[in-house]
């Protein structure tokens, strides 16, 4: 994998450098686990840092979490979709990398696989909190398809991903709306 890769800068910052207001935000490994998203759009808020000279992350770039308290998450990415406009910087305990060539989408499905999610189950390390680092990430084998069919595989995914979301969401307001329905009739 690592031909097609290019590792970017990563900033050791703990929360507690955040700041309340700046025009630079940076994702940390906690941001990637706790969102159900594994994407960041311009709807998708991160904490603030105070500016600097850092390496920005740009579209299309994909932040992987170095560390986690159990191997399921060791690797778990986030695509930065759509942050045109925004200075966004990759945090603690992250592994941010470019594509030399591909799409960005098809590789965020790629490390969400699980072929590259039991490669890292092997290859992570550590008792308490387990740990991946970029050198293992890039010596993951793969055939990888030409870049037209990644962007039609990639797109088919995320699709995908979207209608079983708002299903999710719709069967959750139907539930919740059957719930205030008998609460309703119990207390007439």
């Amino acid at each position: 994998m690592g031909e097609g890769l290019k590792q970017l800068k990563s900033y050791s910052l703990p929360r507690k450098y955040e700041v309340p207001e700046s025009d630079t935000e940076y994702i940390h490994y906690g941001d990637i686990h706790t969102s159900s998203r594994k994407y960041v759009d311009k709807s998708f808020r991160l904490p603030n840092i105070k500016s600097g000279d850092f390496q920005l992350l740009q579209t299309g770039d994909i932040v992987l979490a170095d560390a986690s308290e159990d191997y399921k998450e060791i690797a778990e990415p986030m695509l930065m979709k759509n942050i045109k406009g925004r200075k966004v910087v990759s945090g603690l305990h992250t592994i941010a990398i470019r594509l030399k060539c591909g799409d960005p989408v098809y590789y965020l499905y790629l490390f969400l696989s699980p072929g590259f999610r039991h490669y890292v189950y092997k290859v992570g390390t550590g008792l308490k909190v387990f740990g991946i680092n970029y050198d293992k990430v890039q010596k993951y084998f793969l055939a990888v398809p030409d870049e037209k069919e990644q962007k039609y595989i990639g797109k088919i995914l995320f699709l995908t991903d979207q209608l079983i979301a708002a299903n999710l969401r719709q069967r959750l307001n139907n539930s919740l709306n059957i719930e205030n329905h008998s609460k309703a009739s119990i207390n007439e």
